[in-house]
């Protein structure tokens, strides 16, 4: 990987990449590749179909307009891979993009607006060709689901032997201070 990571300082091995949708998943993208060049991405520009962001380059990226004109610019530049950052309302238009890749031979990667909810716990799994989103994972199965109960167990008993002698005293001093019962 430190070939890899010094190969790409010399313009070796980059993807060079462009993005739909400059809202906050986007540009946490934009930082992201701004903050990792070893990552070995460039983002070329973005697109966004607000007219103010479309228009307006954000630091070092480009504006290259609104999303209808993806498919002039992926004619017209050396593209390897399309990041879409639109929100899942925007599925038919995220349905169009991907096509509009799959046509052009460009890559297409989808940022799943659950990101914004889930930033650190997310896993994508693959069942028979079907992407599965997981947000969150049950991290104990099987046998050490029952070693930890038994250990679990085992533990509350032990501090309630322990314990007894103290709640004892505090059952005889109630006894002692009041003439009802310890336990009401």
């Amino acid at each position: 990987q430190m070939a890899r990571g010094h190969l790409r300082q010399y313009g070796v091995g980059i993807e060079r990449m462009v993005l739909v949708g400059a809202g906050e998943v986007g540009r946490m993208v934009m930082r992201t590749v701004a903050a990792r060049p070893d990552y070995g991405y460039k983002l070329l520009g973005f697109f966004d179909d607000n007219p103010t962001k479309g228009t307006t380059d954000i630091g070092p990226f480009k504006a290259l307009g609104g999303v209808d004109s993806i498919e002039t610019v992926l004619d017209s530049m050396e593209i390897d891979t399309l990041i879409i950052c639109l929100p899942w309302q925007s599925h038919r238009r995220i349905q169009s993009l991907l096509r509009t890749c799959d046509q052009r031979g460009v890559r297409a990667q989808v940022v799943p607006d659950l990101f914004q909810l889930t930033k650190n716990q997310m896993r994508v799994e693959d069942l028979n060709g079907i992407p599965l989103i997981s947000t969150r994972e049950v991290s104990i199965r099987g046998w050490n689901l029952v070693i930890k109960r038994i250990f679990d167990l085992v533990l509350a008993a032990a501090l309630s032997v322990i314990a007894l002698p103290f709640f004892l005293i505090i059952a005889l001093a109630i006894r002692l201070d009041s003439p009802g019962p310890v336990l009401y």
